[in-house]
C-alpha cells in the first residue's frame, strides 16, 4: 500500500519524515501531491492544485496509522495519472513516498513514474527492484531521450512496516533517503530531461507491480 507521494522540482536536501509539513509539499516548485486520503471512489486526487488526478485500476482503499492508503495486489493493480507535460520534468527533482511493502521479491515493482517501454524515454521513475545476484533495493531511473541512467541501492525494507523513501536529484548528485537517513549518494552528469515518455503510473506497469 502507498500512503502519500509528493513530487517537486528543485532541491529539497533537508527532508522530513512527517507527511504533514514535509519539505516537498511545503516548498516551492511542488508539481504533484497524492495524499490517498479520499477513502472511496475511483479517482486518486492530486492536492497540489495542478490537476494530476489518477484513475484507480483495481487498487482498494484502506486505512493506515497516518490516514488513508491504497492497497495494490502486486499482480495488476495500478493508478493511471495521465501524460501531462507538467510531469515531464527538467532540472532538479525531489520525490517522496510513504510505502508499506508486503513483498519485496521480484523485479521492477513500480512505486511511481514514467511507464515508457524504453529506458531512454523514461523521464523519471522510482521502484523496488531485486536484480539477479543482488539484494532488494531502491532504483531511481531517468532518461534523456538518447541515453538512460539509473541509480540502485540495496536497502532493508521490512515487509508489513511503513517506510519513508525520498530521492533527490540535484546535479551533479543523486541522493536516496530511507526513513530519514541518507543511504546512498553518487555523482552524475546526466540531467533530468524531458522525454517523449508515456503515462505516469503509481503501483504498477508492464515490468512489475507493487504489493
Amino acid at each position: 500500500a502507498c500512503l502519500a507521494l509528493a513530487l517537486a522540482g528543485g532541491s529539497r536536501r533537508a527532508l522530513s519524515r512527517e507527511p504533514t509539513g514535509s519539505t516537498a509539499s511545503a516548498g516551492e516548485g511542488l508539481e504533484a501531491h497524492w495524499t490517498f486520503d479520499a477513502g472511496q471512489g475511483d479517482v486518486l486526487h492530486d492536492v497540489s492544485g495542478h490537476g494530476h488526478d489518477g484513475v484507480i485500476h483495481g487498487a482498494t482503499w484502506v486505512t493506515s496509522p497516518r490516514g488513508g492508503a491504497l492497497r495494490f495486489d502486486g499482480v495488476d493493480d495500478y493508478v493511471d495519472c495521465g501524460q501531462s507535460d507538467k510531469l515531464n520534468l527538467a532540472g532538479d527533482l525531489t520525490l517522496e513516498a510513504w510505502i508499506r511493502p508486503e513483498d519485496t521479491s521480484g523485479r521492477n515493482r513500480l512505486i511511481v513514474g514514467d511507464a515508457a517501454s524504453l529506458t531512454v524515454n523514461r523521464n523519471w521513475n522510482l521502484r523496488i527492484d531485486h536484480p539477479s545476484g543482488n539484494d532488494c533495493g531502491i532504483r531511481f531511473e531517468w532518461g534523456t531521450g538518447s541515453e538512460g541512467t539509473s541509480a540502485f541501492q540495496p536497502v532493508t525494507l521490512a515487509t508489513g512496516e511503513w517506510h519513508h523513501v525520498a530521492v533527490v536529484h540535484e546535479a551533479p548528485l543523486v541522493l536516496f533517503y530511507l526513513d530519514g537517513h541518507l543511504v546512498y549518494h553518487r555523482s552524475t552528469s546526466s540531467q533530468i530531461t524531458p522525454t517523449v515518455g508515456a503515462i505516469r503510473r503509481i503501483g504498477g506497469w508492464f515490468a512489475g507491480h507493487f504489493k
